[in-house]
């Protein structure tokens, strides 16, 4: 697409051009139960200039987001999109990571937490904006959990999670004396799924 960082300038013309910064790391157990009106939840995309027939479109809808950037880590490119409130974009949003979802080495961040699945989290991202055309959206989180412990013929009808992502998984608990506290358990079950960030997850249980 560019031969060299000038085109790339010149073509995207005020796009911020940066020294590249890694995505930031997760930092320690993060909380998992999080409160409707919780701040902004916010997502990062990185993918690095290649020759994949992918990227032309890829940048296109880049450069709709809130902020884009054109980063630089020694000779190399990379285009970066930042929205500050996901739930301000989720078209747009969607539209990137299937984009994404194509190409390799891409970095995709939700609130500083790198994203290892962008298939399961594009999953959760639709369900929780499917959530939100409901006056209640912890019964639109109580029903995907029945349809799919249903399916699964799921064995806990107090099924603890409240999540149709966790559901099933949730049997992976172990509830053996000396083992870490179900709660804890949980939340690493949720990251697992790409599921922590969501604003209608609530985790129960102590132990």
């Amino acid at each position: 697409m560019f031969s060299n960082l000038k085109d790339a300038v010149d073509y995207f013309g005020p796009a911020t051009l940066l020294p590249w910064k890694p995505v930031a790391k997760a930092r320690g157990e993060r909380l998992v139960a999080r409160e409707s009106g919780s701040s902004p939840m916010r997502l990062a995309l990185r993918v690095p200039h290649s020759k994949s027939e992918a990227l032309p479109l890829l940048i296109s809808l880049y450069r709709s987001a809130p902020t884009f950037r054109i980063e630089t880590e020694g000779g190399t490119m990379a285009y970066t999109a930042i929205f500050s409130d996901l739930s301000l974009s989720f078209d747009l949003v969607e539209r990137l990571i299937e984009a994404a979802a194509e190409l390799s080495e891409v970095q995709v961040s939700i609130d500083g937490r790198p994203v290892e699945s962008l298939t399961k989290f594009l999953s959760v991202l639709r369900c929780y904006r499917e959530s939100l055309t409901e006056l209640n959206p912890q019964a639109h989180c109580a029903r995907q959990v029945a349809r799919v412990g249903d399916v699964g013929s799921c064995p806990d009808r107090a099924c603890i999670s409240h999540c149709q992502f966790i559901c099933m998984r949730c049997l992976q608990v172990v509830r053996e004396i000396g083992a870490p506290p179900i709660r804890a358990q949980l939340k690493a079950i949720a990251i697992q799924s790409e599921v922590d960030w969501c604003p209608n997850l609530k985790v129960q249980g102590s132990r």
